[in-house]
């Protein structure tokens, strides 16, 4: 029976696989931290186009009111609103609002 024995690593040999396992990791920490970047530029980039969206809503909504009365509004349209308030009474009758002024939209 031949009896096997086994190496230990050096401290060198040791050091080197460290230092490879590190650089790796730091590569891979990297391309995460690039697209974190590009997330965020991204998030900014549609935030922007809602409030823009949110804005414009607002005027073609109030225009709307204006025209047919918010009563006649669907609840849903007016949701989308930060300038309109619906509230429901004790029988879940919805009344609805419109809280901006008319330099808002």
């Amino acid at each position: 029976m031949t009896s096997t024995v086994l190496q230990f690593p050096t401290a060198v040999v040791k050091q080197d696989r460290m230092k490879e396992e590190l650089t790796e990791l730091s590569e891979q920490l990297e391309e995460t931290y690039q697209l974190l970047d590009q997330l965020h530029q991204g998030l900014h980039v549609l935030e922007k186009d809602s409030d823009e969206k949110e804005q414009y809503y607002d005027v073609k909504l109030k225009q709307y009111i204006d025209e047919v009365g918010i009563e006649n509004i669907p609840t849903i349209l007016l949701s989308y609103s930060s300038n309109v308030l619906c509230k429901a009474d004790a029988d879940d009758e919805i009344t609805c609002e419109w809280l901006g002024d008319e330099e808002d939209v």
